[in-house]
């Protein structure tokens, strides 16, 4: 599942990149890496067992996502989801839908890189209704529309043949992600993820990646919200794999090294990743 765990924003196709996006200057990577890290508290290693009052919920989600992603543990992401479902259901989950739509994203993308495909379909179906309401409600915040043009991208994903009708509107609701908000986050991360992957030839660059990536970690460690650590990290692995494309793996370790310093219990990171880019395999695998 450690691939998985990376791919699940990382494998939208080249339609996620519209043309002419201004990409800033950024710090270069070794100034960048050398900032402090964010203090935050990371959310609790145990998770609670018992009923939960209607105000811990979201914190609950936070945690258990979390924790999935730190073990790869499709399980657990589907444990999350389902409770905060059920306490929604039961009137406890309050209103905000956005953290269960976050979590599915995650969910949806690891399930593609497992090859579970039907399981991607039915959360993404619930997703895209999710996101809709929100959209309803808060129909600028950038945030959803950079979840719309990944949703759209996973549509693609799940049938190559859409790609003239879902790429556009993937590259349009990127766009306007930006235009809302260039110092949010998930916009640069989903930018990065998209530049990193589409082809030379239509426009990708892993150069243009890593700053992208880049931008993302820097706006992540200027405000780190509960929720986000894990969007965090892995845009410090996605700076660390296009810098080992780029030639920098110094820079490359070390963006691991500090996605590590943060969170020491990311296993699958300092057991595979770090050793495989260490020997020069940027894909995070070895022979």
């Amino acid at each position: 599942m450690t691939k998985a765990v990376y791919l699940f924003w990382s494998v939208f196709l080249c339609w996620l990149v519209p043309f002419g996006v201004f990409l800033p200057p950024g710090l270069p990577a070794r100034e960048l890496l050398a900032r402090e890290l964010p203090a935050r508290e990371l959310p609790a290693r145990e998770l609670p067992a018992r009923e939960l009052s209607p105000r811990e919920i979201p914190a609950d989600l936070h945690h258990r996502v979390y924790r999935a992603y730190l073990e790869g543990d499709l399980g657990l992401w589907a444990t999350a989801i389902e409770r905060f479902e059920a306490a929604s259901t039961a009137g406890a989950g309050g209103n905000d839908l956005f953290p269960l739509v976050l979590a599915r994203y995650g969910y949806i993308g690891a399930l593609l890189g497992e090859g579970e495909q039907d399981l991607a379909r039915e959360h993404l179906a619930r997703a895209r209704q999710e996101l809709a309401t929100l959209m309803d409600q808060s129909p600028d915040d950038p945030r959803l529309w950079a979840l719309r043009g990944a949703f759209s991208g996973f549509r693609i994903l799940l049938r190559p043949l859409s790609a003239l009708r879902f790429g556009p509107e993937a590259s349009r609701s990127l766009d306007r992600a930006m235009e809302l908000d260039p110092r949010e986050p998930l916009v640069w991360l989903e930018r990065a993820n998209a530049l990193f992957h589409r082809p030379a030839a239509f426009g990708g660059s892993k150069e243009s990646a890593r700053e992208s990536y880049g931008e993302a970690v820097r706006l992540f460690e200027e405000n780190l919200e509960p929720g986000q650590e894990w969007l965090y990290l892995n845009s410090l692995i996605g700076l660390a794999r296009s810098l080992c494309h780029i030639g920098d793996n110094e820079s490359a370790l070390a963006a691991l090294e500090r996605a590590l310093a943060f969170e020491p219990d990311l296993g699958w990171v300092r057991e595979k990743l770090l050793p495989a880019l260490a020997g020069g395999y940027c894909q995070g695998d070895t022979p």
